[in-house]
């Protein structure tokens, strides 16, 4: 009887269907969980969230839409089995405050205010692919394996001060319209910032790269009537800055406009550099970088105008 069954569906999960009766006066037929309505019964939503939540082997969460009543609920909850956010929508800010999570998968998630995972421990995988934010807030945020934010979408600040990624950090395509923090971030494995636009700076002031790094253009699909493909540089926006930043593993920009870029006090003697810019002339580097710099750095010419006053 799919007449008495929710209405919702997923763009993504096809064969996905919600059990939960449709509620009364929701013009989309979605039920408790799935009504975009913020007057909705809280407690009624509630009691369904908790009973989700009690589900033995993982916790369902799809789609489901949280009002502005809702955004405490979260705060320190220890969630011991896989849950799944994907596609959910949080109108008021959502709350993941020192939570712990084992499995979480926040794929497509729309968060329409601050999204706030100060403090938060993963310990599996971290899903957050083509998620949309507003603010978002990982500070101090522990990642045990692979932490995913490829194609996700940042329109306010993000922070990740002290992060610690300890397997992959996924950025590939992400976007950050407003600035962006990852001083004193730790980046234990691989850290891929494939085609990631940094529209107003991003700072990785002390941060450490303990393994590889790659700051590359990618090629992206453009698929309508036949398939485009199209190169997606890396964007790093003013001011960037890489200040007194570790850089112990292969560490590669490549086709990079770095003319806002502070490297002051980094190690970047192995720092490959191919075919980036450095000054505000469209000057390229015309060969690979393996040990020493060829270029100057933005850093060294203030320093050297500033000598070269003192001296005159």
């Amino acid at each position: 009887m799919s007449d008495n069954l929710c209405k919702w569906k997923s763009k993504y999960l096809p064969e996905y269907k919600c059990h939960e009766p449709p509620l009364a006066g929701d013009e989309k037929g979605g039920c408790i969980l799935h009504s975009e309505e913020e007057d909705k019964d809280i407690a009624e939503f509630t009691r369904k969230v908790n009973e989700r939540m009690a589900a033995p082997e993982k916790i369902d969460l799809v789609g489901c839409y949280f009002p502005r009543e809702f955004r405490s609920y979260f705060i320190g909850h220890k969630f011991d089995k896989p849950v799944n956010f994907r596609q959910a929508k949080f109108s008021q800010e959502a709350n993941f405050i020192g939570a712990t999570f084992s499995q979480a998968n926040f794929m497509e998630a729309r968060f329409s205010q601050k999204a706030n995972f100060g403090g938060a421990t993963f310990s599996q995988g971290a899903g957050f692919g083509w998620a949309e934010f507003s603010e978002a807030n990982f500070w101090r945020a522990t990642f045990s394996k692979e932490a995913y934010f490829r194609g996700a979408r940042f329109s306010q600040r993000a922070n990740f001060n002290f992060a610690k990624f300890s397997k992959v950090a996924n950025f590939r395509e992400a976007t950050f319209s407003e600035a962006a923090d990852f001083s004193w971030a730790t980046f234990s494995k691989i850290a891929g910032f494939r085609g990631t636009a940094f529209g107003k700076g991003v700072k990785f002031d002390r941060a450490e790269f303990m393994d590889n790094a790659f700051f590359l253009p990618t090629e992206i699909e453009i698929i309508e009537v036949l398939v485009e493909k199209k190169i997606r540089e890396v964007k790093l926006g003013d001011p960037t800055s890489f200040r007194h930043t570790r850089f112990l593993g292969e560490v590669r920009f490549q086709e990079v406009d770095l003319r806002h870029c502070s490297f002051l006090h980094s190690n970047i003697d192995k720092v490959d550099f191919r075919y980036c810019s450095f000054g505000n002339k469209d000057e390229k580097l015309l060969g690979f970088i393996p040990h020493r710099r060829q270029n100057v750095l933005r850093d060294e010419i203030d320093a050297d105008k500033v000598v070269g006053a003192g001296l005159a």
